[in-house]
């Protein structure tokens, strides 16, 4: 499951990393304190990949056709 940042546009109520199943509407999520829908900020992921067998191109330097 993935994590989110939203903010409320209203009372400027920010919540970091909020976990939601995939199958849920990710785009709002209602405020706790004031209960307007928050908004998901837009930002970046920390998706990253570590280890051997990954490139950031997708062209590994081993690999290119000869």
């Amino acid at each position: 499951m993935p994590f989110y940042d939203y903010i409320c546009p209203e009372c400027k109520l920010e919540l970091k990393d909020v976990l939601r199943k995939i199958t849920e509407n990710v785009s709002e999520k209602e405020c706790p304190r004031c209960f307007s829908m928050m908004k998901q900020k837009v930002g970046k992921t920390s998706f990253k990949l570590n280890g051997t067998g990954w490139a950031k191109d997708n062209y590994s330097s081993t690999n290119k056709n000869k």
